[in-house]
C-alpha cells in the first residue's frame, strides 16, 4: 500500500484560512473527518487510504489551534462544528456524512444536530457521548482533561531537543504505538511540530489554550453533552476494545456502551477488537473497521 497523506486544501472560515486534506474521487460521497483533542488531519491517512475506489472522499481538517491551522483561533466544539459545514460549502455539497473520533465525535454530533438537513449521516469513534456522569465543574476540566490525555498533553508544555526526539515521543507512547505504521508516526510527528528558531529544537504546533477551550465544552457545555442524545439521523458508532494507553479499561466500558444504547437513537455500536483509543483510527485493523463503517454509512443512511 503506498503512505499517501492526503491532499492539501485551504478553507475560508471566519478568522482566517482552515487547512485541510483529502483523499479519494473529488467527485466521490463528502465525508468531513474530525480529529481528537490534540491531534491533526494525518491521524486520518490509513482510513483515507483504505476508502480509495470505494467512490467516496474523505476531507479531514487540522482544526483551530493545530497543525496547518495552528495559528488560526477561536476554538470551540460551535465553532468546529461551523467549520464543518464551511468545507462541505466550499467544495460544493449541500450535505456530508461527518466522521468524528474522540473530541471530533463530539464535534459532528454537534454539527449534525444543528444542520440535521444536511446530514446524511454520523459514524462516531470512540467519541461523542459524554465522558462523565455528569458535567464537570469548571475549575475541575484541565484536572480531567489531564486524566484523560496526559501523555498527549504533556507535550504541549515543553520544547524537545530536535525532530529525532519529538518522534521518540510518539514511538514511547504505549497507545499510540501499539499498532500505528512507522511511516504514519512519522509523518504524524513531522505535522505535529515545528521548530521553535533555537537551533534545532522544535516544538508541538497544538495550542494548549485552545485545547482547553475545547476540553470545556465536552466536559461542562450542556449542548455539547446532548449532542448524541438529540441526534435525529442515521448514526452509528465505533468503540475501541482498549484504552488510552492501550490498558484494558476502554474509554467507553461496556456499562457506558449499554446506557448509550438506550439513551439514543444509534442504529448500532460496534467494539472494534485489538485495537485502543488511539488505534482504532491509526493501525489497519481500525482504519479497516473504520472505512468499512463509513461506506455502510454513505451506503444505508436514509
Amino acid at each position: 500500500m503506498t503512505h499517501d497523506l492526503g491532499v492539501a486544501l485551504t478553507v475560508d472560515v471566519p478568522g482566517g484560512p482552515l487547512t485541510c486534506r483529502s483523499w479519494g474521487d473529488e467527485d466521490g460521497a463528502l465525508v468531513v473527518a474530525v480529529h481528537g483533542i490534540t491531534a491533526n488531519a494525518v491521524s486520518w491517512a490509513l482510513i483515507g487510504q483504505a476508502l480509495s475506489g470505494r467512490g467516496i472522499r474523505l476531507v479531514a481538517p487540522d482544526l483551530r489551534g493545530r497543525g496547518d491551522s495552528a495559528d488560526l483561533g477561536d476554538a470551540s466544539i460551535g465553532r468546529h462544528a461551523e467549520d464543518v459545514w464551511a468545507i462541505a460549502d466550499a467544495l460544493g455539497h449541500e450535505r456530508a456524512t461527518l466522521l468524528g473520533h474522540s473530541m471530533g465525535g463530539f464535534v459532528v454530533a454537534v454539527a449534525a444536530t444543528r444542520h440535521p438537513e444536511r446530514t446524511h449521516a454520523v459514524v462516531l469513534v470512540d467519541g461523542g457521548p459524554p465522558l462523565t456522569d455528569e458535567p464537570v465543574a469548571e475549575d475541575r476540566v484541565e484536572e480531567v482533561l489531564a486524566a484523560f490525555v496526559g501523555p498527549a498533553l504533556a507535550r504541549l508544555d515543553r520544547p524537545f531537543a530536535d525532530a529525532a526526539a519529538y518522534r521518540a515521543l510518539w514511538a514511547n507512547h504505549p497507545g499510540v504505538s501499539a499498532g500505528t505504521p512507522d511511516w504514519l508516526l512519522n509523518a504524524y510527528a513531522a505535522h505535529d511540530a515545528a521548530p521553535t528558531g533555537t537551533g534545532t529544537e522544535v516544538r508541538c504546533r497544538v495550542v494548549r489554550e485552545q485545547v482547553v477551550a475545547d476540553a470545556h465544552d465536552t466536559l461542562v457545555d450542556t449542548e455539547v453533552l446532548e449532542a448524541v442524545r438529540r441526534l435525529a439521523v442515521p448514526a452509528w458508532m465505533l468503540v475501541a476494545e482498549r484504552g488510552f494507553t492501550d490498558g484494558p479499561d476502554p474509554l467507553y466500558p461496556d456499562t457506558a456502551v449499554q446506557q448509550i444504547r438506550d439513551g439514543s437513537a444509534l442504529r448500532d455500536i460496534v467494539r472494534v477488537a485489538g485495537t485502543n483509543h488511539y488505534t482504532i483510527t491509526t493501525s489497519p485493523v481500525g482504519a479497516a473497521a473504520v472505512a468499512d463503517a463509513v461506506e455502510q454509512a454513505v451506503q444505508r443512511a436514509g
